[in-house]
């Protein structure tokens, strides 16, 4: 994945804030990226603990479960 670490943070907000607002589409497919971002080492904290609640929101909605 191809991203500038930095903004990677304020991505997330943006896709938290739509998901906030019931404004995301293509869930399924944004799943694998979050996943990506929370296992690896090479982004920040707040990064790949944001990713996580977020998908653990999508899954939540989805009725996926802890996956």
């Amino acid at each position: 994945m191809k991203f500038d670490r930095l903004g990677v943070n304020a991505a997330l907000v943006n896709i938290d804030t739509s998901r906030q607002h019931n404004r995301l589409i293509g869930v399924d497919h944004m799943l694998p990226l979050l996943d990506e971002i929370i296992n690896s080492k090479r982004y920040m904290n707040i990064s790949r603990n944001r990713a996580d609640a977020i998908a653990r929101g999508l899954r939540h909605v989805n009725g996926q479960g802890a996956q």
